[in-house]
């Protein structure tokens, strides 16, 4: 197992890691055609169920499956980077630790923790998981400018009085 940190270099050519960076450049530029050349045809695209809500969850199968998948982005959030920080290389299987900047429809942004998992044979990618923080993504998506996802804090204004205190009784 090796460990390569992004400004690490040299890589063997045609490693699985250059794959997996042209790959990023591919998403990064919207060259689809160019994404697709680098997985294979029976590629499996896998993202948390938790996304299933926004039409982003579960497994596709095949560059029709990643087509259908990225097709579907721009209906949930209004744009992201993604900048991988890490390499751990095992065989055929690489892992990426990395940030991604996810702006919402609403024009919020926040940066969040990715792990990519990728997986490889005769140097095409056979599996793409992709491995996040549901909850706060989901908080992103909901947010409008100015706001964090997080339940707003009450506005004093507008919270009901408080009811009176009960009046005291005396003895007589």
């Amino acid at each position: 197992m090796s460990i390569q940190h992004e400004h690490q270099h040299p890589r063997p050519p045609g490693s699985n890691v250059e794959v997996i960076q042209a790959a990023y450049r591919a998403f990064r530029t919207r060259d689809v055609n160019a994404l697709l050349a680098l997985f294979a045809p029976d590629v499996q695209w896998v993202h948390p169920r938790g996304m299933s809500v926004h039409g982003l969850g579960g497994v596709r199968h095949g560059h029709a499956g990643v087509l259908a998948f990225l097709s579907r982005v721009p209906y949930v959030i209004g744009g992201m980077q993604l900048e991988p920080r890490e390499y751990v290389v095992s065989g055929d299987r690489v892992v990426v630790f990395g940030t991604r900047q996810v702006t919402s429809l609403h024009g919020h942004t926040e940066q969040l923790d990715f792990v990519h998992s990728w997986t490889f044979r005769d140097g095409k990618a056979v599996r793409m998981e992709d491995i996040f923080d549901t909850v706060l993504f989901h908080e992103l998506i909901a947010a409008h400018p100015g706001h964090s996802g997080a339940p707003p804090e009450p506005d004093p204004a507008t919270l009901p009085a408080p009811a009176p205190a009960p009046a005291r009784q005396t003895a007589a």
